[in-house]
């Protein structure tokens, strides 16, 4: 989609797992996908993250240029759903400049126990957790985030609780068409 509500997409950065969008006020959003099935390679980052706890460093170069080719003082929020969070916070390891010019990240139905897991006390960070959800709920023994919003979607599908689609409100129909 070229716009998504007052959004409009800025194709020029798109890239396999980014998109970006400006608003009419000088807003920007970086937007990370997560696990598409029918890209082998999302299932190696995913059993990486499985087995050592973080993906490649697959974005930080794409977001960098995101970044230096946005005009000084825009305000920058990046959001990632599910792979894509582990994505974003394997940048910011091997990018510690970047997080300092991102204002928020929203990180949806993140890998539970994973490198996402060390910015669980970092304000900048926004974590968005569905409690039935089995892939962000794992290490539910844990702490958990302090900056955090929980809900839980009651199904017999555990893939319901685990989209990105259920965080977004009425007023974005592109994005509940995906459910």
């Amino acid at each position: 989609n070229e716009t998504l509500g007052d959004w409009q997409r800025q194709p020029e950065f798109d890239s396999n797992y980014i998109s970006v969008f400006d608003n009419a006020d000088g807003h920007r959003f970086v937007g990370i996908r997560g696990t598409k099935p029918s890209h082998l390679e999302d299932l190696k980052e995913d059993a990486l993250i499985l087995k050592q706890g973080h993906p490649d460093d697959l974005i930080s170069g794409e977001l960098r240029k995101v970044l230096d080719q946005t005009e000084p003082g825009t305000i920058i929020d990046v959001g990632a759903h599910s792979l894509g969070t582990s994505l974003l916070t394997q940048a910011f390891e091997a990018d510690e400049t970047l997080q300092d010019r991102v204002r928020q990240s929203y990180l949806m139905t993140p890998f539970a126990e994973n490198i996402t897991s060390k910015y669980e006390a970092d304000d900048r960070v926004r974590y968005f957790i569905d409690l039935m959800d089995p892939v962000s709920v794992g290490g539910i023994g844990s702490a958990g985030p302090s900056n955090v919003v929980y809900r839980t979607d009651w199904s017999l599908n555990p893939l319901v609780a685990h989209s990105v689609s259920q965080w977004v409100g009425e007023e974005m129909p592109e994005m509940q068409e995906e459910k």
